[in-house]
């Protein structure tokens, strides 16, 4: 064998173990990932009795009595607003296709409290008495599983479960309705992640259910 091909053989070798020290590199050396994201509904916003306000008693009967079957008030919630889910997760990486970590997620609610008042010759009023608002605020443990992991690519899917702190708030002309703390089972099932970007830096793509939203994305770092 001349100098020549000894030369070539030794250049493409040398290519060949970089290109495998890269690869090896990015899977293994990048252990760590942090990401921000913002996402669509979450469950303790738009699920029933996780999202509804404590009901304040109705008075419609009351004012019926007593007014002499003039007139019925009561009062209800209209306006409704949200905060949407603003999360932060992390995960370690001890191989490179499955990592472990937590998330933290905060999202809220809130409707004004409006009194109706019906009267029996009929036509009605409506005032904003006052609001009501609830704040969830979830931790939760989770695991994430790399289906394809490539230099500016990837797909994943990443199951969480822990727990939502939930404060309810309610007000109406300066009187403290409400004032209630609950926690409740809090969870988060992406069932499809795409990421794309530098191979350190990404944005993010997820579709799936829980306090992250039925929708999530955001950007993601690795170290």
């Amino acid at each position: 064998m001349n100098m020549e091909k000894t030369f070539r053989l030794l250049l493409a070798s040398v290519f060949c173990c970089a290109v495998s020290l890269q690869t090896m590199a990015y899977d293994y050396e990048t252990r760590h990932e942090i990401a921000v994201g913002v996402g669509s509904s979450a469950i303790s916003q738009s699920s029933g009795s996780l999202s509804n306000m404590t009901a304040i008693p109705i008075e419609a009967m009351l004012s019926s009595i007593f007014s002499g079957g003039t007139h019925a008030a009561y009062t209800t919630y209209e306006n409704k607003s949200k905060v949407v889910p603003i999360s932060v997760e992390y995960f370690y990486h001890p191989s490179s296709w499955f990592g472990f970590g937590g998330i933290l997620a905060f999202n809220s609610v809130k409707q004004d409290i409006v009194s109706v008042d019906n009267r029996n010759g009929g036509g009605s009023t409506r005032e904003v008495v006052g609001d009501a608002k609830k704040t969830n605020f979830a931790v939760m443990p989770a695991v994430k599983f790399d289906w394809l992991r490539k230099k500016h690519f990837g797909m994943y899917s990443k199951v969480a479960a822990g727990v939502t702190f939930q404060s309810e708030k309610q007000n109406s002309n300066g009187k403290k309705l409400i004032d209630q703390n609950k926690v409740n089972f809090g969870c988060q099932v992406s069932a499809i992640g795409l990421e794309g970007g530098w191979p350190f830096v990404r944005a993010f793509l997820e579709l799936g259910a829980g306090e992250q939203g039925y929708a999530c994305f955001g950007v993601r770092a690795k170290f």
